[in-house]
C-alpha cells in the first residue's frame, strides 16, 4: 500500500460523508459504533477514517460471503 505523503488535517462530519459516499448521520453513527475513529467532537483524521470504513466494509463483505472466501468462490462452493 503507498503511503500518503502531508498532512491533510483533520475533517468534519460532513466532510468525512462526502468521502465514503454516505450521510452524516451514518458517520456518526459509525463513530459511536468504533467503526470510524474520531479525534475529537466531530473531527476525523481524514485517512484513518477512511481507511478504518474501508476494513469495516471489507468485513462485512467477508462475513457475507463466509470466512473471507470472495464471492466467486462462495457462488462456486453453492453451486
Amino acid at each position: 500500500m503507498t503511503k500518503i505523503e502531508g498532512d491533510l488535517g483533520t475533517w468534519n462530519t460532513t466532510q468525512v460523508a462526502q468521502m465514503i459516499g454516505v450521510t452524516p448521520k451514518t458517520v456518526n453513527e459509525h463513530a459511536r459504533g468504533g467503526v470510524i475513529p474520531k479525534i475529537g467532537r466531530g473531527k476525523f483524521d481524514p485517512i484513518g477514517a477512511v481507511s478504518s470504513y474501508c476494513k469495516w466494509l471489507r468485513e462485512q463483505r467477508d462475513d457475507a460471503t463466509g470466512s473471507g472466501k470472495s464471492l466467486t468462490a462462495a457462488r462456486t462452493e453453492l453451486a
